[in-house]
């Protein structure tokens, strides 16, 4: 019993602690938007490519936007083909990126393309 007592005990302050660590960590460090993605099989290397190419250009077309990493992993859990790590200086650059038209050309081309999508977001604190 105090097993369990003190588990739900860590798992309430972690709840408790992430919204305050959000705000916090809005004013210090880095956001990152990470996309992990798994092509289907209709997808072939030239659309690929061409959405790939739209994403290493968009870091110059907006303000805050950082740099895009394209990753291609050696190995995945759950098959994913690329990931995409994005970083943004605010949550107002990120939210330019969402709404960007050439955002918006990326989605309307990728999403037929792709069997699996999982993305998350993150604060990274500085040191």
């Amino acid at each position: 019993m105090k097993k369990a007592s003190l588990l739900y005990s860590l798992l309430f302050l972690l709840c408790l602690q992430n919204p305050l660590l959000a705000q916090e960590d809005q004013s210090r460090g880095d956001l990152f938007h990470v996309l992990l993605l798994q092509w289907n099989e209709d997808a072939d290397s030239a659309q690929q490519a061409a959405i790939l190419d739209l994403f290493r250009n968009l870091p110059t077309k907006i303000d805050g936007f950082e740099q895009a990493k394209l990753i291609r992993p050696i190995r995945a859990n759950k098959g994913h083909e690329l990931v995409i790590i994005m970083s943004f200086k605010s949550q107002a650059a990120l939210d330019v990126y969402q709404n960007h038209p050439d955002h918006l050309k990326i989605k309307k081309l990728a999403l037929p393309l792709l069997k699996d999508l999982t993305k998350y977001d993150y604060w990274e604190r500085e040191s």
